[in-house]
């Protein structure tokens, strides 16, 4: 034991401890901000910059009730209500996806997000067809599907709580 009552590193080296590869990607610097609070550049590379988080969002709320943007994790966070559906990195979006609508974007040769490169773990999030972005109607089942898996997921984790209820405060 060291003076503060924990282990030597070695110690919880042999054991199988380890820090994690990237586990700063969760502790990003906040760096600087545009107007809509969209973060300029981060430590990762991922940029998105405030005329295409704009847009997107504008294209979005032609077909999506409710949506919003929130910056998270160097990238921006878009919201159907409350439902998680897409995010933006590096000026992609990025829709979320399961196995009823990926292989849709794979038959159209959409790659995964991949926060950590392309040896990294792959999310469940695919790449939007460019072309889809610039029109509406064309997005929206694309766009639809995408918040009926976060409603799907969003579920399927309100019944694995104890009794499926909410908790109260």
């Amino acid at each position: 034991m060291n003076a503060a009552g924990r282990p030597p590193k070695q110690a919880l080296e042999a054991a199988g401890a380890r820090r994690l590869r990237n586990e700063s990607f969760f502790s990003a610097p906040q760096l600087k901000r545009d107007s809509l609070g969209a973060r300029q550049q981060s430590d990762y590379g991922v940029t998105v910059s405030s005329s295409f988080r704009t847009f997107i969002v504008d294209q979005l709320s032609r077909v999506v009730p409710q949506v919003r943007s929130r910056g998270m994790f160097g990238g921006v966070g878009i919201y159907s209500g409350r439902l998680f559906f897409a995010l933006i990195a590096d000026d992609t979006v990025f829709f979320k996806v399961d196995d009823s609508n990926r292989p849709e974007f794979e038959r159209l040769g959409m790659r995964p997000f991949q926060p950590y490169g392309e040896d990294g773990e792959v999310m469940q999030y695919y790449q939007v067809p460019p072309e889809f972005l610039e029109d509406p109607e064309a997005l929206r089942p694309w766009a639809e599907k995408a918040i009926a898996v976060a409603a799907n997921k969003k579920m399927k984790g309100k019944r694995g709580r104890r009794g499926g209820a909410r908790r109260s405060k």
